[in-house]
């Protein structure tokens, strides 16, 4: 059993958050362990948000216009997965904040 203890990310609260796991995997590294369901979440996440992006339904009667819209829905997809990662490179440096900067968010038009 793997047991983590953190800082949950959406309260200012002095609470910690533990996040446990059992796996019988061996010679592998605790941090290599830790990483999997994280890459799950991550990976839900994004599934989540092509379902919100309309790719489980085509809005359009011709199969070539759906085919731009899946290439809309794809380029979308690959913004919301790099802009994480971006944000901080992008953002201007805080004032004083000890959390760095904000993180992104990203508004879709329904």
């Amino acid at each position: 059993m793997i047991v983590r203890k953190g800082r949950p990310h959406f309260t200012d609260a002095e609470v910690m958050r533990l996040t446990c796991f059992a796996t019988n995997t061996q010679h592998t590294p605790i941090a290599a362990l830790e990483l999997r369901p994280r890459q799950r979440t991550r990976a839900e996440d994004r599934i989540r948000a092509a379902r919100a992006t309309g790719l489980t339904t085509l809005p359009l009667h011709d199969a070539a216009q759906n085919q731009v819209w899946l290439e809309i829905v794809q380029i979308t997809l690959d913004l919301l997965a790099w802009m994480p990662m971006l944000a901080p490179l992008l953002a201007p440096p805080s004032s004083g904040s000890p959390d760095g900067a904000p993180p992104a968010v990203v508004l879709r038009h329904r």
